[in-house]
C-alpha cells in the first residue's frame, strides 16, 4: 500500500505546486517596438517608442501609405496628433472605446498591476479598458507579443521589441 501512496503524494504534492498565475517582470520600462495592427479587417503598421517616466508613448505610422510618417503622443493628458504641419490634441476619454493606441497606452500603463497566467508557453494579462476587455501575451522574458480584443475586433503584434536606455 505504501508503495502505492507514496508515489500518489509526490505527484499531487507536485500538482499543488504548479500554480497557472505567475509573477513576471513586464518590459515596459523605456521601450521601442514595432507593431502590426489589424481593426476591424483593416491593416495599420507603426513604431512605438514608450516611456514610463510618466507613461508616454510617441508611435509613428508606417502603413497604410496614406498615414506614413503621422505621430501621434499618447499621454495622460490625451493623444496629440501630428501630420504635414497640422496638429490636433484629443482627451483620452474623448478617443473611442476601441481606440487601439488607448487600448496599447492602457496596458502599458497598468500592466505592472496585472497577474500573468502560463498560456502556451507564454503568459497572458487581461486587461480592460472602457468596458472594451483584451489580452495581451508575453514572452518568458517578459516582452510583451501581442494584443487582442475579446470581440476580436483588435489585433496587435509586436515586434523588435527593444529597452532604451
Amino acid at each position: 500500500m505504501k508503495k502505492i501512496l507514496i508515489p500518489f503524494f509526490v505527484f499531487m504534492l507536485l500538482l499543488c505546486g504548479c500554480n497557472s498565475k505567475k509573477e513576471i517582470e513586464i518590459n515596459t520600462a523605456s521601450v521601442s517596438f514595432y507593431c502590426k495592427a489589424t481593426v476591424q479587417n483593416e491593416k495599420y503598421e507603426f513604431s512605438v517608442v514608450a516611456d514610463n517616466n510618466p507613461l508616454k508613448m510617441e508611435c509613428t505610422a508606417i502603413f497604410p501609405s496614406e498615414l506614413k510618417g503621422m505621430t501621434f503622443t499618447v499621454s495622460k493628458n490625451g493623444i496629440i496628433e501630428k501630420y504635414l504641419g497640422l496638429e490636433t490634441q484629443h482627451e483620452l476619454v474623448d478617443m473611442p472605446r476601441d481606440n487601439l493606441l488607448r487600448l496599447l497606452f492602457d496596458f502599458f500603463e497598468n500592466a505592472k498591476s496585472k497577474k500573468a497566467y502560463a498560456d502556451k508557453g507564454n503568459y497572458r494579462l487581461d486587461g480592460n479598458c472602457a468596458d472594451t476587455y483584451y489580452s495581451v501575451y508575453v514572452s518568458p522574458n517578459g516582452s510583451p507579443l501581442s494584443l487582442e480584443t475579446e470581440d476580436g475586433k483588435i489585433k496587435m503584434e509586436f515586434s523588435k521589441f527593444t529597452l532604451v536606455k
